[in-house]
């Protein structure tokens, strides 16, 4: 039954704006905390905006004996947001620091007659650096979008000459503590918990050994896994 193999995507719903009425589709009820988290995994708004995969499900071929037809998993851009920034909150978690470089050539003096273990040693400095900037570059990141987000500069005021109360006032990005940055990404890695994606629900469950279907949980608009064809006698 060739109507069962192809393979494609079918989208659900799209951002805000000029793809509802161009595509016909509803749109992204939360897409203002998935913009916001997305930004701080690095995709730009857009990128976002214009994803052709914003969220829908892939459709993929059967292959059991005996049923010919096509699953439909979810595929949406909240989840996929929101593992990137829950891996990217672990490895910050991590607190990785730069090796000392100075133990490190000292090390390399004490061992230079044993080739095995200043490789080891050697690839053991490179890993721990390498760990060290990724935090350093994750935290980079994030201290731009959270200051762009939710800080504004000292001398900001309304139309009404008032301060927004929301809003706290920073000089620059480079004036926020690396609490601050980590506690907002908390904060929005938890509103897209709780509104949308109810992830680390879903993962709790598989680590304790139950089937979850892959899907935003919280969204009343999510796409389903479902299947579709027919058993062939």
């Amino acid at each position: 039954m060739a109507r069962f193999g192809a393979e494609g995507f079918t989208p659900k719903n799209v951002p805000p704006g000029p793809r509802t009425k161009r595509e016909n589709l509803p749109a992204c009820p939360h897409y203002s905390i998935i913009e916001v988290c997305a930004q701080l995994v690095g995709i730009t708004p857009q990128t976002l905006a214009n994803d052709p995969l914003f969220c829908g499900s892939d459709i993929k071929p059967i292959q059991n004996t005996g049923f010919d037809g096509v699953i439909e998993v979810p595929d949406t851009a909240c989840l996929r947001v929101h593992e990137r920034l829950h891996d990217m909150l672990h490895e910050v978690n991590q607190n990785a620091t730069r090796p000392d470089s100075e133990t490190l050539q000292r090390s390399l003096e004490t061992w230079s007659s044993d080739a095995v273990t200043t490789s080891v040693i050697q690839q053991a400095y490179d890993s721990a650096l390498a760990k060290a900037q990724a935090r350093e570059d994750i935290i980079a990141l994030w201290r731009n979008v959270v200051y762009d987000t939710f800080y504004i500069p000292e001398e900001y005021v309304n139309d009404a000459g008032k301060q927004e109360p929301h809003v706290a006032p920073v000089k620059c990005a480079e004036d926020l503590t690396e609490e601050q940055i980590v506690l907002k990404v908390r904060e929005c890695e938890q509103a897209l918990e709780t509104q949308v994606t109810g992830l680390r629900k879903r993962k709790e469950k598989i680590h304790d050994g139950y089937i979850v279907p892959r899907k935003a949980t919280h969204c009343p608009q999510t796409p389903i896994e479902s299947q579709q064809g027919a058993y062939i006698d």
